[in-house]
């Protein structure tokens, strides 16, 4: 079956001979382990990297399957010399739109928490294949948002403040009239009134939002 292999950084030296800039085509087996895969490149069992398969972190023992997209950088990558970009902050720059601040939300039941599994919370849906699992305190509220491939947040706007940092896979993301690719690592804020909205691109996605005060449509 054929995959695709993309080495970062001081990884590249172990691409394929005939490989195109940092990616290379392979054929392997089925059943095919990523560990496979990196010891048949010849990397050192002591040299630390991550691996992701298409786009979302995995384990050494993860089984590839046909058109994979296998990639993998030193933990470190993006420094000085290295070839994989430093995380990307993607802030909205613009003028901000009047009623971007509101009181502060009152203190509810969610404020006495001080550890929250997000992951055991309800599951809620916010678009269509787009759910979210929700914490919040006295002026800020957490929302863990999974979207499912292909799936698309409809551009639009609250006066809430927002940050958000991407777990996992590749969002097309845009706040006012910009759009920007962003993987995992990468954050975005946005100022309260500006419109914003974001596409699963490649695969399934994960992305932790933050939002100051406390949107309480989100609490019914």
């Amino acid at each position: 079956m054929e995959i695709t292999l993309e080495l970062f950084a001081t990884l590249t030296k172990y691409l394929p001979a005939g490989s195109t800039g940092k990616r290379s085509t392979l054929m392997v087996q089925g059943g095919t382990t990523v560990a496979q895969v990196m010891e048949g490149l010849g990397i050192p069992d002591d040299m630390p990297y991550v691996t992701l398969v298409n786009g979302r972190h995995t384990e050494a023992d993860h089984v590839l399957q046909p058109g994979d997209r296998l990639s993998a950088f030193p933990p470190l990558a993006g420094g000085r010399g290295e070839t994989r970009r430093r995380p990307l902050i993607f802030c909205w720059t613009g003028p901000r739109p009047p009623g971007g601040i509101i009181p502060p939300a009152t203190r509810g039941e969610e404020a006495a928490m001080s550890f929250v599994d997000l992951r055991g919370r309800r599951e809620r849906p916010l678009f269509e294949r787009v759910n979210t699992r929700l914490a919040w305190g006295d002026r800020l509220m957490l929302s863990l948002v999974t979207l499912e491939a292909g799936s698309t947040v409809p551009m639009h706007s609250h006066p809430h403040e927002q940050a958000g940092f991407v777990l996992e896979g590749e969002l097309d993301f845009t706040i006012g009239d910009e759009t920007r690719r962003l993987t995992a690592g990468d954050a975005y804020i946005i100022p309260g009134n500006v419109q914003h909205g974001c596409a699963a691109c490649a695969g399934p996605a994960r992305v932790l939002d933050i939002f100051s005060p406390v949107r309480e449509e989100y609490k019914t």
